[in-house]
C-alpha cells in the first residue's frame, strides 16, 4: 500500500489542477456567442492540450487523468455548441408588392427547426417539447414600403422559458438582411379605364364616375368627385382615387397621380332668354293645347263648364260640351331670378293663356285656360326643347280671366322675370 501513496498523491494533485484548468475553461467557453467561434476555441484547446500531455510526465494515472479531462471537456463543449440555434438559419423572407412600396413576410420552416432540436432523442415528452419550442418561434418585419438593397430588420420571437427548461439557447437579438427581388411593379394610367358622364341641365348637372377596369383589385377601388351636382357647364370637376399610392404599390401598381380634373362639357343648358326658344315648338305645343281642349271638352264624363265655373247647375245639364274659337291670348317666358336660386321650383316657365267657348244644348261660357310646362332648354348641339306631354294634367281654367292670369303670371313675378313672348 505504501508504494500506492505516492501515486494517489499525485493523482489528486493532478485532478485538482485539471478541474481548476476546466473551471477555467468552462468559463472562457460561456461568454462565446457563436458557433464559430465556439469550434475555433476547441480546436486551440486540442492542440494545447496536446501539447500538454506530451510534456506531463508519461505515468498511467496521469494518462488516464487526461484521457477523462479530455472526454468530459470534449462531450460539454459538443453540447454547448449544439445547443446553440441561430433562428435566421429556419426564416424565409418573402415580399410582395412593387418595389418602394413592398412589405415582408416571415416564415419559420418548424419542421426543420424541430428536427434540429430534437435530434436523436427517443424521449416523447421532451420530443414534444422541443416541438413546442420550435412552434413558438416566430418572426416579423414591420417595416413598410421596403425598396430592393435596403436593410430589413426581423424581429424574433419564441417561449423563452421553454428554451431555459430545454437548456437551448435561440439567439435572441433581431437580426437584418438585404432586401431582394421585390419586382419592380406594373406602371399603369390609373384613369385610363374610368369614365365619368355628365348628365342633367346645367346649372343642376350632376357627375357619375365609374370604374370599368377589368382587374379584380383594381376594379374595386373607389373613385369620387369632388363635386357631384349643381354642376354648370364648363365647371372643373376633380375625380379622385380614395386608395393612396402605398397601398396601390403593395398590390404591385404604380401610378404617377391619384386624381385628374376633367370638365363639364356637353351639357344641355336652361333656356337663358325667349332668344333660345325655337318658333317651331311653340307652334307644335299650341296645336297640342287646342286639340286637349276641344278633347276635353268633348268627353262626357268630364264637364268642363262645371270644372271653368265651378257651378253645380251644369252637373244637372246636358253633359253634351262643345269648344269653339279657341284662341291663344299670350306666350310667357318666366325666368328665375338670381336672387332666388335658394328658392325651390323650376328654373323657367313657358306660360300659355288661351281663351275658348265652351258650351252646351242649354248655356255657353267664355273660358280661359293657362298651360304650364317648366324647364325648358337648350341641348349641347344647340337645340331647344321641353317637355310637353300629358297636356291634360298641365292646365288649370276659369270663367275670370283675371283670376287665371294671377295665377299663372302675377303670383310670380317675386322669384321670376317674366317676358311675354308672343
Amino acid at each position: 500500500m505504501s508504494k500506492n501513496e505516492p501515486v494517489d498523491k499525485t493523482v489528486d494533485l493532478k485532478l485538482g489542477k485539471w478541474r481548476e484548468k476546466s473551471i477555467a475553461m468552462e468559463e472562457e467557453r460561456k461568454k462565446e456567442e457563436e458557433e464559430r467561434r465556439q469550434q475555433g476555441k476547441f480546436k486551440c484547446f486540442m492542440q494545447d492540450f496536446t501539447g500538454w500531455v506530451h510534456k506531463e510526465p508519461k505515468t498511467a494515472a496521469g494518462a488516464a487523468i487526461g484521457v477523462l479531462v479530455l472526454v468530459i471537456l470534449l462531450v460539454s463543449l459538443i453540447c454547448a455548441v449544439a445547443s446553440k440555434v441561430k433562428p435566421e438559419d429556419y426564416i424565409t423572407v418573402s415580399y410582395t408588392g412593387a418595389d418602394g412600396y413592398a412589405v415582408a413576410e416571415c416564415s419559420v420552416d418548424t419542421e426543420k427547426l424541430y428536427r434540429r432540436l430534437a435530434g436523436k432523442t427517443k424521449d416523447a415528452d421532451k420530443q414534444s417539447r422541443y416541438r413546442s419550442l420550435a412552434e413558438s418561434v416566430s418572426a416579423a418585419v414591420h417595416q413598410m414600403n421596403i425598396a430592393n438593397g435596403q436593410k430589413v430588420k426581423i424581429e424574433v420571437l419564441f417561449d423563452k422559458e421553454l428554451a431555459k427548461e430545454l437548456g437551448v439557447k435561440i439567439k435572441a437579438k433581431d437580426y437584418t438582411v438585404r432586401a431582394k427581388g421585390i419586382d419592380a411593379g406594373t406602371k399603369i394610367d390609373l384613369f385610363s379605364n374610368v369614365e365619368v358622364t355628365f348628365a342633367g341641365i346645367s346649372p343642376d348637372a350632376y357627375a357619375l364616375v365609374t370604374n370599368k377596369w377589368g382587374d379584380e383589385y383594381l376594379g374595386s377601388l373607389i373613385f369620387t368627385a369632388d363635386m357631384t351636382e349643381n354642376i354648370q357647364k364648363g365647371d372643373a370637376v376633380t375625380i379622385r382615387c380614395e386608395t393612396g399610392k402605398e397601398e396601390l404599390g403593395r398590390h404591385g401598381y404604380i401610378t404617377d397621380t391619384l386624381e385628374v380634373t376633367v370638365r363639364a362639357e356637353g351639357l344641355s343648358e336652361y333656356v337663358q332668354t325667349p332668344v333660345d326658344i325655337d318658333n317651331a315648338v311653340l307652334s307644335e305645343m299650341q296645336g297640342q293645347i287646342e286639340d286637349t281642349i276641344s278633347a276635353q271638352t268633348e268627353n262626357t264624363t268630364f264637364r268642363m263648364l262645371y270644372k271653368a265655373t265651378g257651378k253645380t247647375s251644369y252637373l244637372r245639364s246636358s253633359n253634351i260640351e262643345e269648344a269653339s274659337d279657341i284662341e291663344c291670348l299670350g306666350i310667357y317666358f318666366l325666368k328665375k331670378k338670381e336672387t332666388a336660386d335658394t328658392v325651390a321650383g323650376p328654373d323657367n316657365y313657358l306660360y300659355f293663356l288661351y281663351q275658348a267657348v265652351i258650351e252646351n244644348d242649354d248655356n255657353e261660357e267664355d273660358v280661359y285656360f293657362a298651360f304650364a310646362y317648366s324647364d325648358g332648354y337648350v341641348t349641347s348641339q344647340g337645340i331647344f326643347d321641353i317637355v310637353h306631354d300629358e297636356n291634360e294634367k298641365r292646365y288649370s281654367c276659369s270663367d275670370d280671366y283675371d283670376r287665371i292670369y294671377e295665377e299663372a303670371i302675377e303670383q310670380n313675378e317675386t322669384q321670376y322675370r317674366i317676358e311675354q313672348i308672343q
